[in-house]
C-alpha cells in the first residue's frame, strides 16, 4: 500500500498548509459548499498580502513537467470535461477542499454497512403529550413541538422530525408474495376499523403511527485509525476527569467512616463491608481508561454508538444518523444516496469526520461512507482537484497569472479540474485502510456500471507470479473489453532492480507509473531555495562545501562535485531533476518493462477535514499515478470534444512514443519517459484514423517457465551460459 509506504511518510509538520477555519458540524451539499470549504486561503495559494509573491506556488500540484499547464491554455475547453474519474482508494472526504466535483461515493469494502432490516412503529408526539403520545386533557393543543418518538436500538429514545414526510415502505416482491392469500381478509378488517372509527361518539384523537427501520452502528468501526488515536485521547481525558470527581467523592465517604470509626477492630461485619467496597471502588475509579488494567476489567472506551433511522419519504430512502448520542434528531436533515443531491453531514466537532450514505437492499442496508485515511482525498486533489480562480490575482507568478486569466482555474486545481470525480473506497477502516479483495472486485464492478472513463489505483505490492490472478483477470476485461483506461502506481521500493509492485508495475493491461522530481518541485515543495552570496552569485541555502546541497541524484552529484574539484571550479549547487530515490524500478521477474511511464510524484494538496488542516505534503508513486491519470483525463476530454476513439490500447500508446525522456535516467527507472500532454495529444490527432493504433499485443515466450513476457538473465548462473 503506497500510503504507507516511506515515501508518503512525510514531515506533515513542516510541509502542509494549515487552515484555522473548521467546518462546521452540519449537512453541507457539495454542489454548493460553504465559502469556508470552497475557498481557497492566500496562504495557500502564495497570493495573498504578506506573502512572498516570487514564491512558486504553482508547483505546489505540479503540472508543468507534463506541460499539462501549457494544453490546459491553449485548450481551455479540454479541461477534463466529460470524462469520469474513479479513484480506487482509501475514500474521499466530500468536503475536502476543491471536491465540488466528486459525485458519486461507494464503500467497497463494507465496513461502513448497517443492518436496518428492524422495523418498529414511531409515535407521532407533541412536547403538550404525556409518554403515551396522548394529549394532555388539561392542556388543550397550543401548537408544542411535534414529533415523532421511537426507541432505539441501544436504549435511547429517538425524537425523529415531525416535518419529516414519512410513508409506507414500498412493497417487496416477497411481501406481496407472502400478503396475497390474506388481501381479502386484512380488506375486510380495514373496513371494521373504518366503521368502527365513524361511529366513535368520542372526540379523542388517535394515536398516529409510521413505521421506520433501526440500526446501530459503532464509531470505532468508522473513523481513521490516526483520528481513532486523537478521538480516544480526547475521551480518555473527559473520562478521567469525570472518574477523578467519583473517586474523591469515594474518598470523602472513607474518610467520614474513619471519623465515625476511629477503631476499626471495634467495627461490626456491615461496618467492615462497607469499608471495603469503599476501597475496592476507589481502586478502580483511580485506573486510567488507557491502562491494561482497565482493559481486562472491560472498562477500555469502546467509543460512540450511533442509533441510526431509514425511512421512505415517497420517493426515496432516506438516513439520519444520531451523531449526538441524545436522541434528538429532530435538527438533523436526513440524507439519501449521496449521488442524487450530494449531501454529506459530520459526525461531531471533535473528530470532524465528514460522511455520506448510499442505501441499498430496498432500504435494509445502509451503507455509512468516510474516508479510511487521507491517501485518497490526496490522489484526486492531484487528478482533478476543482479550484476556480479568484481574480484579480495579486501573484507576480507568470505561470499562475495565465492559469487563472486563460483557464479559469488557480494553481491549487488538479490536473484535469473539469473532471467528474467517483471515489470507490477499497480500504477497509477496519483493517486499518487495507484492501480486500472483495472489495477490488466490486470497485471493479462498480466502475462498469457508473461508466468511469479512467480510473486510479495508487494502491500496490509484492507479488510471487507477475501478470496473473483473478485481479489481472478483472483489470484485463475492465481494459480490453469494457474501454476503461487503468492506472496505477508502480511501487515506493526502490531504487534496486526488479522491486516494481503489483498490479501497477506488473501487470500489462495497466499503466503503471513512477515518481519524479522535479527541481521547480524541489523549491516549492521541500524549501530547496537559492540565494545570492555577497558576490552576487547564486549559491545554495545549504552546506555549498559540500558539492552535492540540492541533487537527489547522487551519482550525478558525486559525478558533478568531482569534475568540479579537478578543474577547480566551485561546485555546482544546481538540484538535479530524476525520480525519487524510492520509486521502484523495472524489469518484472517474467522480463517485462515493469515502468510505463514516469511524472510528477509529490504535491501539496486536499487532505480530509478531520486532519485539521486542508493541504498536505505526500510523495509516492500513489501521487504520480493520479497526475498520470489527470493527464489522460485531459486526452479523453480533447478525443470525446474531437469525436475521436480513445481506446486504452490507443491512449497508452499516446503517452508512451511521446514520452520525455529524462536526462540520467534509465528505462527500467522511467519507462518510456516523462509524459507530455500536449505531443500525446497531436499524436492522437494524426493518427485519428489508424485503427491499428487500437490494437494491444499479448506477449510471451512459450518455450520457457511461466510463459513469461521478456527474456530476464540477472543471476551469474543465468549469463554465464550461451542460452
Amino acid at each position: 500500500f503506497d500510503a504507507d509506504g516511506p515515501a508518503a511518510a512525510t514531515a506533515a509538520a513542516a510541509a502542509t498548509m494549515r487552515s484555522s477555519a473548521a467546518p462546521a458540524a452540519a449537512v453541507w451539499s457539495s454542489a454548493a459548499p460553504p465559502a469556508a470549504a470552497a475557498a481557497m486561503t492566500n496562504a495557500s495559494t502564495g497570493t495573498g498580502n504578506g506573502t512572498n509573491a516570487a514564491f512558486p506556488s504553482a508547483h505546489l500540484v505540479p503540472k508543468s513537467e507534463t506541460n499539462a499547464d501549457a494544453f490546459l491554455v491553449h485548450n481551455p475547453t479540454y479541461d477534463g470535461r466529460g470524462v469520469t474519474i474513479g479513484v480506487l482508494d482509501t475514500g474521499i472526504d466530500p468536503g475536502a477542499v476543491g471536491m465540488t466535483n466528486l459525485i458519486n461515493v461507494v464503500d467497497c469494502t463494507g465496513s461502513g454497512d448497517v443492518d436496518v432490516s428492524c422495523e418498529v412503529q414511531a409515535t407521532f408526539c407533541r412536547d403538550d403529550c404525556d409518554d403515551d403520545g396522548e394529549e394532555n386533557a388539561e392542556e388543550n393543543n397550543a401548537g408544542g413541538e411535534e414529533y415523532w418518538k421511537v426507541e432505539g436500538l441501544t436504549g435511547r429514545t429517538l425524537k425523529l422530525g415531525g416535518d419529516w414526510t414519512i410513508c409506507p415502505f414500498p412493497e417487496t416482491k416477497t411481501d406481496a408474495e407472502d400478503g396475497e392469500e390474506g388481501k381479502e381478509e386484512a380488506g375486510e378488517d380495514n373496513k371494521k376499523d373504518k366503521n368502527n372509527s365513524n361511529n366513535d361518539d368520542e372526540a379523542e384523537t388517535k394515536k398516529k403511527e409510521v413505521t421506520v427501520r433501526l440500526g446501530v452502528k459503532l464509531a470505532y468501526e468508522l473513523f481513521p485509525r490516526s483520528l481513532l488515536r486523537r478521538v480516544k485521547s480526547h475521551r480518555s481525558i473527559e473520562y478521567d476527569a469525570a472518574q477523578a470527581k467519583h473517586a474523591a467523592n469515594v474518598r470523602r465517604r472513607l474518610t467520614e467512616w474513619n471519623t465515625a470509626n476511629p477503631d476499626p477492630t471495634k467495627s461490626t461485619h456491615d461496618q467492615i463491608r462497607i469499608r471495603t467496597d469503599l476501597m475496592a471502588l476507589l481502586d478502580v475509579l483511580e485506573l486510567k481508561s488507557t491502562s491494561d488494567a482497565a482493559d481486562e476489567l472491560y472498562l477500555s472506551d469502546p467509543g460512540p454508538l450511533y442509533d441510526c433511522v431509514v425511512y421512505y419519504d415517497g420517493t426515496d430512502y432516506r438516513a439520519v444518523i444520531d451523531a449526538s448520542e441524545t436522541g434528538d434528531m429532530t435538527k438533523a436533515k436526513p440524507m439519501t444516496d449521496f449521488v442524487k443531491e450530494r449531501q454529506f453531514a459530520t459526525f461531531g466537532n471533535v473528530d470532524m469526520l465528514n460522511y455520506a450514505v448510499n442505501i441499498y437492499d430496498e432500504g435494509k442496508v445502509l451503507s455509512i461512507v468516510c474516508d479510511a485515511g487521507a491517501h485518497g482525498s490526496h490522489v484526486a486533489g492531484i487528478a482533478a482537484g476543482h479550484h476556480p480562480a479568484v481574480p484579480p490575482s495579486n501573484s507576480d507568478d507568470e505561470d499562475e497569472q495565465v492559469l487563472s486569466r486563460n483557464v479559469g482555474f488557480d494553481c491549487m486545481s488538479g490536473v484535469a479540474p473539469g473532471a467528474n470525480i467517483i471515489s470507490f473506497k477499497i480500504g477497509d477502516t477496519r483493517l486499518g485502510s487495507m484492501e480486500t479483495g472483495a472489495a477490488l472486485t466490486r470497485a471493479m464492478i462498480e466502475a462498469i456500471r457508473l461508466k468511469c472513463d479512467v480510473i486510479n489505483l495508487s494502491y500496490g505490492e509484492g507479488c510471487a507470479v507477475a501478470n496473473s490472478g483473478r485481479f489481472v483477470e478483472l483489470a484485463e476485461d475492465l481494459v480490453y473489453r469494457h474501454g476503461v483506461v487503468f492506472v496505477s502506481s508502480a511501487g515506493n521500493n526502490g531504487p534496486a532492480l526488479s522491486t516494481v509492485g503489483a498490479p501497477g508495475g506488473t501487470s500489462s493491461a495497466l499503466i503503471g507509473v513512477a515518481a519524479y522530481v522535479s527541481q521547480d518541485m524541489m523549491k516549492a515543495e521541500y524549501s530547496m531555495m537559492t540565494k545570492s552570496a555577497a558576490d552576487g552569485s547564486s549559491v545554495n541555502e545549504f552546506d555549498a562545501n559540500e558539492g552535492v546541497e540540492g541533487a537527489t541524484n547522487l551519482a550525478a552529484a558525486y559525478a558533478d562535485a568531482e569534475e568540479s574539484s579537478s578543474s577547480g571550479e566551485q561546485p555546482k549547487d544546481e538540484a538535479i531533476g530524476t525520480t525519487y530515490t524510492w520509486s521502484s524500478v523495472g524489469p518484472t521477474v517474467d522480463g517485462d518493462n515493469g515502468v510505463d511511464i514516469n511524472a510528477p510524484g509529490g504535491a501539496i494538496t486536499s487532505v480530509p477535514n478531520w486532519t485539521l488542516q486542508k493541504n498536505q505534503l505526500m510523495n509516492g508513486t500513489s501521487m504520480s499515478s493520479p497526475h498520470a491519470t489527470g493527464c489522460v483525463a485531459l486526452l479523453l476530454s480533447a478525443c470525446k470534444a474531437e469525436g475521436i476513439k480513445a481506446t486504452p490500447a490507443r491512449i497508452k500508446r499516446a503517452l508512451q512514443n511521446t514520452a520525455k525522456e529524462m536526462d540520467g535516467l534509465s528505462v527500467l527507472q522511467q519507462g518510456s519517459g516523462m509524459v507530455q500532454v500536449d505531443k500525446a495529444w497531436q499524436y492522437l490527432l494524426d493518427h485519428r484514423d489508424d485503427h491499428d493504433e487500437d490494437i494491444h499485443f499479448n506477449i510471451s515466450i512459450d518455450n520457457r517457465a511461466g510463459s513469461p513476457r521478456g527474456v530476464y538473465l540477472r543471476q551469474a548462473d543465468e549469463v554465464a551460459v550461451r542460452h
